[in-house]
């Protein structure tokens, strides 16, 4: 057993906890792609900022409905709609950096850096498929709590283009 934010208690198995520890295990995965980046590239930069901001994320995943009206009467930071667009103009700058069409998919593994964020995108995308699984789980209890049901519906989109982010990020580092 485990406990969720304000204490109530579950079991280790429970769809929460695992979104949580899959959004632990992202973070974890982009520190080592960070830690293989120079100093000198500004991308390592970004990667320490949404990792901070995976915190904050993780957090929130870890709040019943029911429990919201508590948690905002407090001073939280939550993911907002900011956070979107913060990493939704970090991948505006990365496409300009290259032609319309010339990205490409590629065989993860062409150097250390890139290998570690290939895997980073794709635990951040388990991480959004086990987001979707709560908010499934949830549904009935996040309709009638529109507070709690946009809350949760940004983290999903910030895993989504966080994920657009990492790829793009590992098309334009080199080890």
């Amino acid at each position: 057993m485990t406990s969720l934010f304000y204490g109530t208690r579950v079991p280790k198995t429970d769809l929460r906890v695992q979104s949580c520890g899959t959004v632990d295990e992202l973070s974890a995965a982009m520190g080592v792609a960070r830690s293989l980046m120079s100093d000198a590239c500004k991308e390592k930069n970004i990667l320490l900022e949404s990792q901070k901001d995976l915190i904050l994320l993780m957090g929130e995943i870890m709040i019943l409905p029911g429990e919201w009206e508590r948690h905002l009467s407090r001073p939280h930071k939550l993911i907002t709609s900011e956070h979107i667009t913060r990493l939704e103009e970090y991948i505006s700058q990365l496409e300009q950096l290259q032609k319309p069409g010339s990205w490409n998919w590629s065989v993860p593994g062409e150097d250390r850096v890139t290998a570690a964020l290939h895997l980073a995108r794709t635990v951040c995308r388990r991480a959004e498929r086990s987001l979707w699984a709560v908010l499934e789980a949830d549904q009935e209890a996040l309709s009638k709590n529109e507070t709690a049901r946009k809350n949760m519906s940004l983290l999903t989109v910030y895993l989504n283009r966080l994920s657009d982010l990492l790829w793009l990020i590992a098309q334009v580092v080199h080890d």
